[in-house]
């Protein structure tokens, strides 16, 4: 297979809470999980990044770069050949540890390169820095299920004159079309493709592009996406496909924002009035083509308003993440105090040697 590197997230900051797909990571099938433990700043993401250039490098089947949705540019994962191995970041928000401890799991932990005694001097500053990025992370929460609630809102006034009979038409006319039944059980692997974070509403358009020659864009602006979305997952898991499921994590309601069919290489994502999507396209379908104008335009006014709402506390809950940086940042600043890098990197190298990666 020609190796390809993908960004997705296993985790997002939603109406609920963190929420964690971490589950995802690996099953029994896989050969080797890493599973690290250690404080912020100890390391970590650097090393996913070295394992994630070394695998994209070896050339053995697809690279998933898990990235952080509080911190973009760190990883929290790296799933590489084709998903028989992975490293991964095991503490909280999204605690892992083993399920086959030995077989298949171990545990490295980078708290054993630093030195106690100067973290035990800055303990009052890190328990104040732990606990008012606990506190701003509440008020992110109440600002996304503000979105949320204003989305819902939307959906349930538009999806009540929703033309399913012709909706189900197109999905089965489409399907017919591109897809053809396997006779095989289909099977999904969840992901997130997009999350609020300190950076906006962002995502990875490229990983489609990775995937997917042919790329469906699904105008949404009646947050009706995660409707269509559904049936479509439903038909390809019944035609047998495998395909990656990609969380909307501001609906809460099992919504869907995007599917990637990488054995046909066909891919479908949303495009709404909160998260645009940038990428190349081979077609567009905007939903409001299941809608009668009519009775849609006498909602005009409350339409408008929720849009303008679920933007505006969406906004707010990016600015509330952007503080959670600053503050993560100076915790990782007293962590790095407190390293020998020397060690940690003498342990990472025996890491990424244990992969075996050939060139």
């Amino acid at each position: 297979m020609e190796n390809r590197a993908v960004d997705f997230y296993l985790g997002a900051n939603t109406a609920t809470g963190f929420v964690s797909l971490f589950d995802q990571l690996y099953d029994d099938s896989a050969d080797s999980a890493v599973i690290i433990k250690g404080g912020s700043g100890t390391g970590k993401s650097t090393l996913m990044k070295k394992i994630a250039a070394a695998a994209e490098n070896e050339n053995r089947g697809l690279v998933e770069r898990i990235h952080c949705s509080s911190d973009p540019d760190s990883l929290d994962a790296v799933i590489f050949r084709d998903g028989k191995c992975c490293i991964a970041d095991g503490t909280a928000p999204h605690i892992t540890d083993p399920k086959w401890p030995g077989a298949v799991d171990s545990i490295i932990n980078l708290g054993d390169h630093w030195d106690a005694a100067v973290l035990k001097k800055s303990k009052s500053k890190i328990v104040e820095l732990v606990k008012r990025k606990k506190k701003i992370y509440e008020e992110v929460y109440r600002y996304l299920d503000a979105a949320t609630d204003a989305y819902r809102e939307i959906r349930v006034i538009c999806e009540q004159f929703v033309r399913y009979d012709k909706m189900n038409d197109d999905i089965s006319r489409h399907a017919d079309a591109d897809f053809r039944p396997t006779g095989r059980k289909g099977s999904e692997k969840r992901r997130v493709l997009y999350s609020v974070t300190p950076q906006g509403y962002v995502g990875f358009d490229s990983t489609l592009s990775a995937l997917a020659s042919e790329i469906t864009v699904v105008k949404d602006d009646y947050c009706l996406g995660d409707i269509y979305m559904n049936k479509l997952r439903a038909r390809l898991l019944a035609d047998g496909y495998d395909i990656y499921v990609c969380t909307n994590t501001l609906s809460c309601d099992n919504g869907v924002d995007a599917i990637l069919v990488p054995g046909v290489e066909r891919a479908y994502v949303t495009s709404t009035f909160l998260r645009e999507y940038r990428g190349g396209s081979t077609e567009t379908l905007d939903l409001k083509k299941y809608l009668p104008a009519a009775e849609i335009k006498s909602f005009k006014a409350r339409l408008s308003f929720n849009r303008k709402l679920a933007a505006e506390m969406v906004d707010q809950a990016v600015s509330k993440l952007t503080e959670i940086r600053e503050l993560h940042g100076m915790l990782e600043h007293i962590y790095i105090g407190a390293m020998n890098f020397d060690e940690v990197t003498k342990l990472s190298d025996k890491v990424i040697n244990s992969f075996s990666f050939a060139y």
